[in-house]
């Protein structure tokens, strides 16, 4: 019986911090103030990351980028992750982690939403530096 008591210990052990880790692991809320037209490329790119694809087009002196990104919306702040995850451990030690069943499934419904954004920059006659001329964002499915 001990042995058996020890299996399942372990078993919760490891089990244990699914969701807590799921929390530590949600995106971060994207600020989306920088992407307007006119802002530097420098600036879009430190908002949403390096592009997945750039495309040149040096007759017209104009490039396209395209970016993927994943926005954790409001629900993932720092306020709202760390209650969460109080709120999970707390749970899995008063239900000796029957919990986890509950908070996993929530957890996924939080997981951010996917965007792709076309971004097409020119370059500013007064200092040579691009700038967004148009900006494209969509929700992915």
């Amino acid at each position: 019986m001990s042995r058996l008591i020890a299996i399942a210990s372990v078993v919760l052990t490891f089990q244990t911090g699914c969701s807590a880790v799921m929390v530590i692991r949600q995106p971060e809320p994207l600020d989306r103030s920088g992407l307007v037209e006119g802002a530097e490329r420098a600036r879009i790119v430190g908002v949403l990351g390096r592009p997945i694809a750039t495309e040149e087009d040096t007759d017209r002196d104009r490039i396209t980028d395209t970016y993927a990104y994943t926005d954790g919306g409001k629900a993932n702040t720092f306020g709202g992750k760390a209650g969460r995850l109080v709120l999970y451990v707390a749970g899995d030690v008063f239900t000796i982690f029957l919990a986890e069943l509950i908070w996993i499934p929530a957890e996924m419904l939080l997981d951010g939403t996917d965007y792709s954004a076309v971004i097409d920059y020119t370059r500013r006659p007064s200092d040579n530096r691009w700038t967004a001329s148009r900006i494209d964002e969509f929700e992915r499915k």
